[in-house]
């Protein structure tokens, strides 16, 4: 959007590229005594730019799915502002492909759409492990494209952190669902205690007691030869189990 108080591409970032001596086409000139910055790429020029507010303002979601961004564009439909979270998801996700296609060229707008895609898949309700692995793959060669759109300046601390999302969001997974299987025991500790007419404490007394002697009575028996009845808990709730040897970011999918 060229917006002057959120873009990276200011005159410190040109310099940048002089001292680097690399993008030479960015590089700031002087045009009769006033330093000029070409124009780049991967800026709305300002006919565009109303153009894509103009379609910001009148696009429509189910009710419920998005509040109304009609209210965030500027009256000279020339900027964006007042967004919050998550009509910044929306617009990134849903919207900014869409308008990239059409004002820039194919090179920027395919890299910028994959980038959104990234975080549609993160963002997803539902989310497999396989998937994330592949997107943390995809986010390199993502990354590198970008580094060769945009400045320097843009590769700040915020963007090396994409790299971990997918990671965090595979560790997510597995603690989640360790949560939700103790809870899951704990309720039914609770309702077999409640149709015994027992306290917790006395349950778990009595589960404990009986627990023993059951482990008593298989080593008497030898196992059964190895086998063994899987409890309520084992069949009903899902679990992660990896061996040693075992790629833990490739098993398993979780909502």
């Amino acid at each position: 959007m060229d917006d002057s108080h959120k873009s990276k591409d200011t005159d410190k970032a040109r310099r940048d590229l002089m001292k680097l001596n690399i993008r030479h086409e960015l590089h700031l000139y002087e045009d009769k005594e006033r330093l000029m910055k070409p124009a780049v790429e991967y800026t709305f020029i300002d006919a565009d730019r109303q153009k894509f507010c103009n379609f910001i303002r009148k696009v429509k979601f189910p009710d419920g799915f998005a509040s109304n961004l009609r209210k965030n564009v500027t009256p000279n439909e020339s900027q964006i502002i007042g967004l919050k979270s998550h009509d910044c998801h929306i617009l990134m996700q849903r919207l900014l492909p869409v308008g990239c296609q059409a004002f820039l060229n194919k090179t920027i707008s395919s890299t910028i759409t994959k980038l959104c895609t990234f975080f549609k898949k993160l963002c997803a309700r539902l989310i497999k492990v396989n998937d994330m692995v592949n997107a943390q793959q995809q986010l390199i060669l993502i990354l590198c494209k970008l580094e060769r759109i945009f400045p320097p300046a843009f590769f700040d601390i915020m963007i090396h952190l994409m790299m971990h999302l997918p990671e965090e969001a595979i560790l997510d997974h597995i603690t989640m669902q360790r949560v939700d299987n103790d809870a899951i025991q704990l309720d039914r500790r609770a309702k077999r205690a409640s149709s015994l007419n027992v306290s917790g404490d006395e349950y778990n007394f009595i589960n404990d007691d009986e627990e023993d002697n059951e482990d008593d009575d298989d080593n008497d028996e030898g196992n059964n030869g190895g086998e063994f009845e899987a409890s309520d808990t084992e069949t009903d709730c899902p679990s992660v189990e990896y061996d040693d040897d075992t790629d833990r970011s490739n098993d398993g999918d979780y909502e």
